[in-house]
């Protein structure tokens, strides 16, 4: 077990990001003192960008740096972690956005600590095309991700929003990245909603870039946070009782996201050995991994997680609102103020 060691004589002294705490060790009877890494349970889903942070997360070690013990379950399924927080079997998760709203909506036992990744797109034209603008989408085929998914309701939400374009004034093409990439290329649809890291893949194409779900979101929110895909929950009852814990792995979290940030050449790395991927799909995650991962819950990502939520059960992606302290981003407050 990972612990720390604290000599004789000394005071430990844990700051309020971790929870004051202060023990004075007795010159003559104790040589020493150790504190305990804290247990937990971490569960992340082992597909698409998660993968490749999961693997960063878990092989740099920086949940252990800040003092946890954790232990990883991978699971092949995207809601794999959602269902597993829900019984018990793990303590944190990340979890998608929409499942997460829909697990606490029905009662379940969790909180969100952090938004972790970007819902981000761009919409993609063919080089050729006469379109220039959002602005001249009315009638034509918009190829997106398949209905009832977070990518495509928050694409309707900004282009009605922003454009005007209510049901009825395109056609919807639902697809998979890869799929709908190969419809532009044989002009099957107009316009499609890629992510970067499939743009990025896609360098050699004969595509041009008319506009981000990023820029139509803020303009659509007048706030400065992106929209998101995922987020990091705990369980309550883990919160409660390990409230330091909580810091510590929002601190892992946010550590091991800037240092993506920072070092794409050996995330490059990494993503070919620990994550197994590819290399054109390691290029691409590594060179784009600060558009898709943040670690933030600051006031305005607060506010776009309630407008997501709003949209989804507009579009009755969800049919109840989850509760009012879903989101407790005291955590991240901790974090960033130690």
């Amino acid at each position: 077990m990972r612990h720390r060691r604290y000599s004789h004589g000394s005071i430990l002294i844990i700051t309020t990001k971790h929870f004051i705490a202060v023990f004075f060790l007795s010159l003559c009877s104790l040589t020493s003192v150790e504190v305990f890494a804290q247990p937990v349970r971490v569960g992340f889903w082992t597909s698409g960008a998660m993968q490749g942070f999961g693997a960063v997360l878990e092989a740099g070690k920086f949940l252990e740096a800040e003092g946890l013990e954790p232990e990883f379950t991978h699971f092949a399924d995207i809601n794999g972690p959602t269902r597993a927080i829900a019984t018990g079997s793990i303590d944190v998760a990340f979890t998608p956005i929409a499942g997460t709203f829909g697990l606490a909506a029905d009662g379940a036992p969790i909180k969100i600590v952090l938004a972790t990744q970007v819902a981000e797109g761009d919409f993609m034209v063919a080089t050729e095309s006469p379109i220039h603008s959002l602005d001249d989408l009315k009638g034509k085929r918009l190829g997106t991700s398949p209905a009832g998914s977070s990518m495509q309701a928050l694409t309707l939400a900004v282009l009605q929003h922003n454009h005007g374009f209510g049901a009825g004034s395109l056609t919807i093409v639902p697809g998979a990245d890869p799929r709908l990439a190969q419809l532009l290329s044989q002009g099957d649809i107009d316009v499609g909603v890629l992510r970067r890291v499939v743009v990025d893949g896609l360098a050699q194409t004969s595509l041009r870039r008319i506009g981000t779900l990023d820029q139509e979101w803020k303009r659509m929110t007048k706030g400065s946070a992106p929209p998101l895909t995922a987020v990091a929950i705990a369980r309550t009852d883990y919160a409660r009782a390990h409230p330091g814990a909580i810091v510590e792995f929002v601190e892992g979290v946010i550590a091991a996201t800037k240092w993506g940030g920072d070092h794409p050449d050996r995330v490059e790395k990494l993503l070919l050995g620990s994550a197994a991927l590819d290399a054109a799909t390691a290029g691409s995650s590594a060179r784009q991994w600060s558009h898709v991962f943040i670690a933030s819950l600051t006031s305005d990502d607060v506010a776009t997680l309630h407008e997501m939520d709003r949209i989804f059960r507009d579009q009755a992606i969800l049919e109840k609102a989850p509760p009012d302290d879903l989101i407790q981003p005291s955590a991240f407050q901790a974090a960033k103020g130690g």
